[in-house]
């Protein structure tokens, strides 16, 4: 039986279970918990399909939780958030955030990229929300960047036109072989590799 001082160090969560279907996959996924070392107790209900675990976050965390979940076969119910950062300037700051982000109770994994200027955050959302994920940020001394839908959407239509672009680039360079070829051809000159050549340049354009 654990100690008061045990005791006052142990906390409780709640998490969604998906792929679970009847009370044996519940039992089984339950085992696998209480069978995880610093787990308590643990108990799953197929009804709501979730899973409540009290357990020793210095000794355990939620991400190997999950992971315990896994192994039985079934998977914790995540949300991923991706959010534009501001004000970061440096690998320093991105790391910053990054850490910030991962040390909150419920995050699974976050990636921050200075590049983009984004973090990408998967989390338990029965455990963790968006307002805690932007107060993490907000707590490290930088900003959480509100996009509208029309951002959304002017982004999304920027990305299919590089698609686009990089489509046509790549039909005019593979297209400029075949035609010197043709013209070979025309002006009676044979090339023992043209056939082979063009069948392969049109093979490739034919999936840019």
């Amino acid at each position: 039986m654990a100690s008061t001082t045990e005791t006052i160090k142990m906390k409780q969560i709640r998490f969604r279970v998906n792929g679970m279907t009847c009370a044996a996959c519940a039992s089984h996924v339950e085992k696998a918990l209480n069978a995880t070392e610093g787990v308590e107790e643990a108990s799953v209900v197929i009804t709501n399909e979730q899973a409540s675990v009290t357990y020793d976050p210095d000794r355990l965390s939620v991400k190997e939780l999950a992971e315990a979940v896994a192994r039985s076969g079934y998977e914790v119910g995540t949300k991923t958030e991706k959010m534009s950062i501001g004000d970061m300037t440096c690998a320093a700051c991105s790391a910053s955030v990054e850490r910030a982000l991962s040390r909150r109770e419920g995050v699974l994994e976050a990636r921050v990229n200075l590049a983009t200027e984004t973090a990408r955050v998967q989390y338990l959302p029965d455990v963790i929300d968006k307002e805690d994920l932007v107060q993490a940020v907000e707590e490290t001394g930088y900003s959480v960047v509100t996009r509208s839908d029309d951002d959304e959407e002017t982004d999304a239509e920027m990305e299919a036109m590089h698609r686009a672009q990089k489509k046509v680039i790549w039909a005019f360079v593979l297209t400029v072989p075949v035609w010197s070829l043709m013209l070979v051809s025309m002006f009676g000159l044979h090339l023992p590799v043209r056939s082979t050549v063009q069948i392969a340049i049109e093979a490739a354009l034919a999936f840019p």
